[in-house]
């Protein structure tokens, strides 16, 4: 499992989000960036402000669940991927852009199965994908679990050879351990490696 420690953040100069400080103020909380600053036109601006506060597909799931818990009853992987991606995009823009999930689970209809085999899913393939090169990695790839649920032989295989093409895989249990995973990741430096997990 991978923690990332307040000493950590402050020693690879990084505030509490992740982000490299650099001699740079942070600004405090409550003000509101200015997103238009750089935006030419009303529109682009109107956009841009838009944009910034508009609510996501996942928090609307997220709202949803909170109006019908008992949505969560046999989903728990999927929701615990919704709050990843929905943390990603409320705090990590620059990370939510490059991450993505693979449809490979769930119920679906024969003629779905089939024709998403036919489109090349393949059996195995991790839940979540950040395309980006980080340290000494081409991307990463992790597969989602909650509880005592355990990864299938599939899922372990696909772990072998993504490692194999030099691709962090790894398999983690909720979404608080994959987020940190996933910022451990970003905020790797050229030629850095992860540390091994115990």
């Amino acid at each position: 499992m991978f923690r990332i420690t307040e000493d950590w953040l402050k020693a690879n100069n990084r505030d509490a989000s992740g982000k490299l400080v650099k001699g740079k103020k942070l600004k405090p909380k409550n003000e509101l960036p200015d997103l238009t600053t750089r935006l030419k036109s009303p529109l682009a601006q109107l956009n841009a402000l838009e944009d910034a506060f508009a609510v996501s597909v996942h928090e609307k799931a997220l709202i949803q669940l909170g109006k019908k818990p008992d949505l969560l009853k046999g989903n728990y992987e999927h929701y615990d991927q919704v709050r990843i991606f929905d943390y990603m995009y409320r705090h990590h823009r620059d990370i939510y852009d490059l991450l993505h999930a693979t449809p490979n689970g769930g119920l679906r209809s024969q003629k779905t199965a089939n024709d998403l085999n036919a489109e090349g899913v393949k059996k195995g393939y991790p839940d979540v994908t950040l395309d980006a090169a980080r340290g000494i990695y081409h991307g990463l790839r992790f597969e989602l679990k909650y509880g005592t649920n355990k990864p299938s032989a599939e899922q372990l295989d696909w772990q072998v050879r993504l490692r194999a093409q030099g691709y962090v895989a790894e398999v983690v249990w909720g979404w608080e351990e994959a987020v940190a995973l996933i910022l451990r990741y970003w905020l790797l430096e050229p030629g850095q490696a992860l540390p091994a997990a115990a």
